[in-house]
């Protein structure tokens, strides 16, 4: 308790300093790998087999799960965010984008 009572000034400086645009990457990549990572392990099955049966899969799993979060990054979350459409409907972007999207009925 003591540590995190210590810590929470240093907490608070951190989380209100302006981040790069590498480390808003990895923010981003992080959330989209997390929403992957099961759905692809357990495709893959990376549970059974030999040791080194599972350490190939595991690794090929890990290699899609950061290449899918990649693509899934720079085609849709960063157009979107940049309210650009790139293929959507614009008025999904505007509305995204615009503090009416947030209200809980839109008005």
């Amino acid at each position: 308790m003591l540590i995190a009572l210590m810590m929470t000034p240093w907490a608070l400086y951190t989380t209100s300093q302006k981040t790069g645009p590498t480390d808003r990457m990895f923010g981003d990549l992080s959330y989209i790998f997390y929403l992957l990572h099961w759905s692809v392990l357990g495709a893959f099955k990376t549970g059974e087999g030999s040791y080194v049966d599972r350490l190939v899969l595991c690794s090929e799993a890990l290699v899609l799960i950061f290449a899918a979060s990649y693509v899934i990054w720079s085609q849709f979350d960063q157009p979107i965010n940049r309210g650009d459409p790139g293929g959507f409907p614009a008025d999904v972007c505007r509305a995204r984008l615009s503090r009416r999207a947030w209200t809980p009925w839109g008005l």
